[in-house]
């Protein structure tokens, strides 16, 4: 149950106050856990593999159709 939280999590960026598109607040439990599925998802991917947590905190990550997209702070979309 915990995996699909972290998988809706993923599809919002974490909001720290100052807001932005489809961000949310998350305890500090909730944003963990969305970068270690993030991180999960990204190991084998050279570009985005080695983000910081505060880089993490700006994306988004969510699957369209059979495949992931990640969207960066910018609002570029990324097929992974």
């Amino acid at each position: 149950m915990r995996e699909l939280n972290d998988i809706t999590l993923a599809g919002y960026r974490v909001d720290k106050g100052e807001g932005g598109w489809l961000a949310v607040s998350m305890s500090r439990e909730q944003a963990a856990g969305r970068r270690n599925f993030i991180r999960g998802l990204l190991k084998h991917k050279a570009k985005w593999s080695r983000l910081t947590n505060d880089q993490l905190d700006r994306v988004r990550v969510f699957q369209m159709g059979g495949v992931w997209v990640i969207e960066d702070e910018e609002l570029y979309q990324y097929v992974l």
